[in-house]
């Protein structure tokens, strides 16, 4: 596991296997990452990896189509159709591989996203997850993950949080204009849908629920609302990480992330560092303190690390393979 930084300290991300392990949690995330590979843009990842298997070249390169990706998507139906149980069992193989492709933020937002869900007993609500955001550069709203929700959610949600919102959605969330919010104060969990039930199309048939995104405001209309990192839980709200905020809430440590090292508990470097130790930080993201660091003040340079910059993907993977 390697350590990254974050406004809000220094995390680590579980192995696969114990995010998405027996455990009840581990299993309702095994679930959801499973609806992610088959309908939800992870299978544009597993599509790609297909396409590099020998055996499955010729037939890519025989399905002429204006575009690469379309003609790999065309070729993957055609195998499907004749090979279900091989193309359903070559999507499960690709699963860890594909976790790994996220990027560290996408990552912390399902961590969160599911506990935090789980623990107010709406994650079986959620049926498909067709898309996780992070800390995505340009255009979309990020640290939030996007999903269907079964037809009897909105029901299920009244009862947990009591009576939508529509007031602020319209202008926010134009696309899921019903909020369903946790609480009046921070942090809360916000479910917001549309006012109607949806039909998709998928691969295996239609899939009807409501379309849905989830995030978690952890800061306070007075403190930068509606700022993006307002929705990440490896930020700070002040002198309060929201990673401390969302424990106390949402019922102890996140399984999966592990916060070893709060922002406001750097240190400066003792007197002996070499400026090889003071420079570890790196612009990757990937960090390793130096043991010559002790106790002190944060130095200005590692409050202004510039972030990995991220690829936003592509508008809607699901226009793209049909």
């Amino acid at each position: 596991m390697n350590p990254f930084r974050r406004p809000g300290g220094f995390f680590e991300i579980a192995p696969y296997s114990e995010i998405f392990d027996g455990s009840p949690l581990g299993q309702e995330r095994s679930r959801l990452w499973r609806t992610y590979l088959h309908d939800g843009r992870g299978f544009l990842e597993v599509l790609h990896l297909w396409a590099e298997y020998p055996a499955f070249r010729a037939l890519v390169e025989q399905t002429r189509l204006p575009n690469r990706l379309q003609s790999i998507s065309g070729a993957w139906r055609i195998w499907a159709a004749q090979a279900p149980t091989e193309a359903s069992a070559f999507i499960n193989a690709q699963s860890s591989h594909v976790w790994s492709t996220l990027e560290a933020t996408a990552k912390t937002t399902f961590l969160a996203l599911t506990h935090a869900t789980a623990n107010v007993g709406l994650l079986a609500e959620v049926q498909t997850m067709t898309q996780i955001r992070g800390n995505l550069m340009g255009s979309g709203a990020p640290f939030r993950m996007y999903c269907l929700l079964d037809t009897g959610a909105p029901a299920a949600i009244q009862k947990v949080f009591g009576k939508s919102s529509k007031i602020w959605n319209y202008f926010y969330e134009p696309n899921h204009p019903i909020c369903y919010r946790q609480s009046h104060t921070a942090p809360a969990l916000e479910i917001s849908t549309r006012e109607q039930s949806t039909s998709l199309k998928r691969q295996d048939g239609t899939i009807r629920g409501w379309e849905a995104d989830l995030l978690i405001d952890y800061r306070d209309a007075a403190f930068a609302h509606i700022s993006p990192d307002n929705f990440d839980i490896t930020a700070l709200s002040g002198s309060q990480g929201h990673y401390d905020l969302h424990a106390q809430r949402f019922g102890g440590t996140i399984p999966g992330l592990i916060q070893f090292r709060p922002l406001l508990g750097l240190t400066q470097p003792s007197i002996g560092a070499t400026e090889e130790e003071f420079n570890t930080f790196n612009d990757s993201g990937l960090n390793i303190l130096p043991e010559a660091i002790q106790e002190g003040e944060p130095p200005p340079m590692l409050t202004t690390l510039p972030l990995r910059d991220q690829t936003e993907p592509p508008t809607d993977i699901l226009d793209i393979i049909e």
